[in-house]
């Protein structure tokens, strides 16, 4: 839509949302009349602006117009070259709004002056519910303020702050905010420097706090020591239900996380890709989770199962809790695709396997043959992910299993067996020709000799 329409559209009360994303042509024109279209528009509830080279002076036309705005409650201003003026001007705003609850400023250059600027807003507003400021070259200084603003902010439910630089004494501040804030419940801290010195700040508090719901920690350089700490705060935290640990070098604190899974029981989801884990390591995770039934989702991708996927296959003949389990890029072998396959016939509550990038030697049509019969067994597989072709009555059997809701207790051996058997003849078939045909080739050679 051209910015005329969109214009036209706003000031007859027709759109209930501004949506100019990426470049949009013409965006200064519309920046220009939005403080008089908001001041008597009543139907926008979002301003998605993403990626428009906005800079400071048009943030500062869109933060005038929100000031005393009462219906917007979601602005997207990511990637939108704004420094520390613009961020400044969005403090004002924040200051003043009383509807607006969701904001972005990812992917600018708001730097810590900024970031000190949004914390005066924080304390004092009490509509925002999420804020992103994903990077935003925020230094640890910045963060402590921020951290400080939230200690006395109750409004704030989610704040992601991935890929800046929290350092260890950002870290410091942000374990004081956990213990004192009570509304918190998702916290973005991907690759923003964390390390060793960091979380061991943090995990006393991660074992005090009882309203953080989800964290992210992937890549934050934890390592062994790091993620030991973590994995004890988390035997004795009741709150989170989700965690990602992946990229974080954990290849020798298997055990940790192991102990914490027999412990725990609130955690539904756990990341633990790209770790280097090892073969020993996930024979020992796998065990703990034939004990833990909250767990409901795990990820296992790019850890070197090797052998240790029988283990993992075992563990699923006994867990009734896991939904969902991804060993994408495991370099899983054709007896381990045969181990998954035998797993699947008894395992009736995983809807979700993702076996891709499995690239193993030899893997063979029986591995495949096995794995698709147990999927036509199952009433409960919804999404199957692998590094080949999957028949259509594989497809359909696992459309029709997303489509039904069946019961995980008395879910067993469905009309589709039939299908079972007829892929089992038609495997024979393909290879009893494919004998004859050596067969025939054998005779004529021996004919030709004489």
């Amino acid at each position: 839509m051209s910015i005329q329409k969109i214009i036209s559209a706003l000031t007859n009360n027709l759109l209930p949302e501004i949506n100019v994303s990426y470049n949009h042509r013409n965006i200064d024109e519309l920046i220009k009349v939005l403080p008089a279209i908001l001041d008597k528009n009543t139907t926008v509830k979002s301003i998605i602006m993403p990626c428009n080279s906005i800079r400071d002076s048009g943030v500062k036309i869109i933060s005038d117009a929100l000031r005393t705005n009462g219906t917007v409650t979601t602005l997207d201003l990511s990637e939108n070259w704004i420094k520390e003026e613009g961020a400044k001007a969005i403090t004002t705003m924040l200051k003043n709004n009383k509807s607006l609850e969701i904001l972005d400023l990812s992917y600018n250059r708001i730097g810590t002056e900024g970031a000190k600027a949004l914390a005066e807003a924080i304390k004092i507003n009490k509509t925002l519910k999420s804020l992103a400021l994903r990077w935003c070259n925020i230094k640890p200084e910045g963060f402590e303020h921020l951290f400080e603003a939230l200690k006395v902010n109750r409004s704030i439910t989610s704040i992601n702050c991935e890929s800046n630089n929290v350092g260890e004494n950002g870290s410091k501040a942000l374990s004081e905010m956990l213990r004192m804030n009570r509304t918190l419940k998702i916290l973005g801290l991907r690759d923003s420097w964390i390390h060793e010195k960091g979380i061991k700040a943090i995990a006393p508090a991660i074992k005090v706090n009882q309203s953080l719901t989800e964290i992210n920690l992937e890549g934050c350089g934890l390592r062994d020591e790091g993620v030991k700490m973590l994995a004890e705060a988390l035997e004795v935290n009741k709150s989170i239900t989700s965690i990602n640990l992946s990229q974080n070098d954990m290849s020798f604190s298997a055990n940790a996380i192991a102990d914490m899974l027999e412990e725990n029981t609130s955690l539904t989801s756990i990341d633990l890709g790209s770790n280097h884990i090892g073969e020993a390591g996930i024979k020992t995770i796998a065990k703990a989770l034939k004990i833990n039934n909250s767990l409901k989702s795990i990820e296992f991708s790019h850890n070197n199962i090797g052998s240790a996927v029988k283990d993992v296959a075992d563990m699923l003949r006994k867990n009734t809790s896991l939904e969902s389990i991804s060993l994408f890029g495991n370099d899983i072998s054709g007896e381990g695709i045969k181990d998954i396959a035998k797993a699947l016939e008894i395992n009736r509550s995983l809807t979700s396997i993702n076996l891709a990038y499995n690239f193993c030697k030899n893997l063979g049509e029986v591995p495949k043959r096995n794995l698709f019969r147990a999927v036509l067994e199952n009433n409960v597989l919804r999404e199957l992910s692998v590094g080949w072709d999957i028949p259509d009555e594989v497809s359909k059997k696992l459309k029709q299993n997303a489509e039904e809701k069946v019961d995980k207790k008395t879910a067993g051996l469905s009309a589709y067996k039939n299908h079972a058997v007829k892929m089992d003849q038609a495997w024979e078939a393909q290879h009893k020709a494919k004998a004859d045909d050596q067969a025939q080739v054998q005779r004529s050679a021996v004919r030709n000799d004489c």
